[in-house]
């Protein structure tokens, strides 16, 4: 995709520099307003499909990040993978799995498997480091 980009470009630029590209104002009356991004944007909602948090994951990133509440404190979540698992006994938000590589919570459409975190006052790293010095249980409701 990148290769793809840089010929645009390139083909842009020689356009521009021989007078063939004719530039089109923005019709204003067509733009959407874009509200300001405060951190709670950033507060997950697990009844919310994965790839939806995923999206928003991405998108809170590198700013406020996006995070749900783990016991008292936010946990910053900034890589997950989304499965069609289903855990019907589970509420939205549960920790629903715990491997030595990463943790599953339940999703509006299924489970994510969270692949990159970090605590409050920490560094960002990889789910298995964090699962090495932090305990993780099945059945804890993160909010």
């Amino acid at each position: 995709m990148a290769v793809a980009g840089a010929a645009l470009l390139l083909e842009t630029i020689d356009g521009l520099e021989k007078g063939t590209i004719t530039r089109i104002p923005q019709d204003d009356a067509l733009a959407t307003h874009a509200p300001m991004i405060h951190k709670e944007t950033g507060h997950i909602d697990w009844s919310k499909g994965g790839q939806q948090i995923i999206d928003l994951m991405r998108g809170m990133y590198p700013g406020h990040g996006a995070y749900a509440v783990l016991g008292e404190e936010p946990l910053k979540m900034f890589w997950a993978e989304a499965e069609n698992k289903s855990y019907p006994d589970a509420a939205f938000g549960e920790i629903v799995e715990v491997t030595k590589k990463d943790f599953a919570v339940k999703c509006g459409d299924g489970i994510l498997r969270i692949k990159e975190v970090q605590a409050r006052g920490g560094k960002k790293m990889a789910a298995d480091a964090y699962l090495r010095g932090h305990e993780m249980q099945t059945g804890i409701l993160l909010g």
